[in-house]
């Protein structure tokens, strides 16, 4: 970029689309590339934007592959289009340090179909995860806060906040109209 002198009018962004390919590559978060926990779905998100984003920045706010468009639409001065991007948002307000968060508290996740784990729909809302596993129903609650790693389901032990969130997955799947798995 450099050689060919357009190197300060180029943004970067560097992440990946799933999860490390092994436990080894997750960081020691459970799970990895294809799977519902934090070893699957979390990744690092680079972004170099010269005269925008200050070098060696760092935010922890929860962002989705799905904000990458709004954003790139916002950072090139284009108008957002919210029809095209229901669940995005544009992360320049974060990027450039105009706000430390974004007004988004809650992630959603649908994956309904086999590929390294059973089908499965999950819930990120603040600092908590809920899994629902649809061949069975089976739920996982985690308090990602207190459990970044996934060891104590609590879904047993809250079952209040797993029918609390269960429910916001349930209206977020009707509202999108998400496909479920057919019955084998």
């Amino acid at each position: 970029l450099a050689e060919l002198g357009i190197a300060e009018n180029t943004v970067i962004m560097l992440t990946g689309d799933n999860g490390g390919d092994h436990d080894l590559s997750t960081g020691g978060l459970k799970g990895y590339k294809g799977f519902s926990h934090e070893g699957g779905v979390r990744e690092p998100f680079i972004v170099r934007w010269p005269e925008k984003v200050k070098p060696g920045t760092r935010c922890d706010e929860m962002v989705i592959g799905v904000d990458l468009y709004p954003t790139m639409l916002d950072m090139a001065n284009l108008n957002l289009k919210p029809e095209q991007h229901l669940d995005g948002v544009t992360l320049v307000p974060l990027l450039t340090g105009r706000s430390m968060s974004l007004s988004r508290d809650t992630l959603y996740w649908h994956y309904p179909h086999y590929h390294r784990t059973k089908p499965y729909g999950a819930i990120r809302h603040r600092d908590w995860k809920l899994i629902e596993f649809f061949e069975d129903g089976a739920l996982e609650l985690y308090n990602l806060e207190s459990d970044p790693h996934e060891e104590r389901n609590l879904a047993t032990a809250q079952p209040e906040k797993a029918q609390e969130l269960l429910k916001k997955l349930q209206v977020w799947r009707n509202s999108v109209d998400a496909q479920m798995m057919r019955p084998n």
